[in-house]
């Protein structure tokens, strides 16, 4: 792989979401042009198709994007480099390959889920997504 000047870097708190970011932290600590942007995306669809779905659960839901933003944050601020959190809301593989489209990333990395072969068969996953239809390379985190 060649130097990458725009890493993309999928961040939910998650533990290997945490793992993804410093990764990303590493390799933007050789070279400072290096830009990294975190991204969060919160995918409402289910909330939103819930009748029943109050003001009270998106409010709470909205503050966890929050602290994942502030997290994030926190652990950009004592790089050199450009760096930028972005926070979305829809379906995250979509806004993720899209967002790297738009903004030339040249790596996506993002923390795999886990998940067994026949559940990843039966339900997908957003990392299996984002490799097949990331414009640039991608870097699973396990």
């Amino acid at each position: 792989m060649g130097t990458a000047s725009q890493l993309l870097v999928a961040y939910d708190s998650s533990q290997l979401s945490q793992k993804a970011l410093s990764r990303a932290l590493a390799m933007a600590q050789e070279d400072e042009q290096i830009k990294v942007t975190a991204i969060s995306v919160e995918e409402r669809t289910m909330t939103e198709s819930i009748a029943f779905a109050n003001a009270a659960v998106i409010e709470e839901m909205d503050k966890q994007v929050e602290e994942q933003i502030l997290e994030a944050k926190q652990q950009l601020d004592g790089l050199p480099n450009p760096t930028e959190v972005v926070s979305l809301i829809g379906h995250p593989a979509t806004l993720i390959t899209a967002y790297a489209e738009t903004h030339d990333c040249d790596l996506i990395i993002i923390g795999s889920r886990g998940l067994s072969g026949f559940k990843e068969l039966m339900l997908g996953s957003v990392s299996h997504q984002v490799v097949q239809e990331a414009p640039c390379a991608v870097l699973i985190v396990k």
